[in-house]
């Protein structure tokens, strides 16, 4: 059996301010439409 890898988009940030904390680890698939709000 043969495994075919996906393509994917990995995104990493980590932000410390005082009074504030931004840690994000996350993998979105490579095709399709993605979106982010925040």
């Amino acid at each position: 059996m043969k495994t075919v890898a996906r393509p994917a988009i990995h995104a990493r940030f980590k932000l410390d301010y005082p009074g504030f904390s931004l840690d994000v680890d996350l993998t979105l698939p490579g095709q399709g439409v993605t979106a982010l709000f925040g």
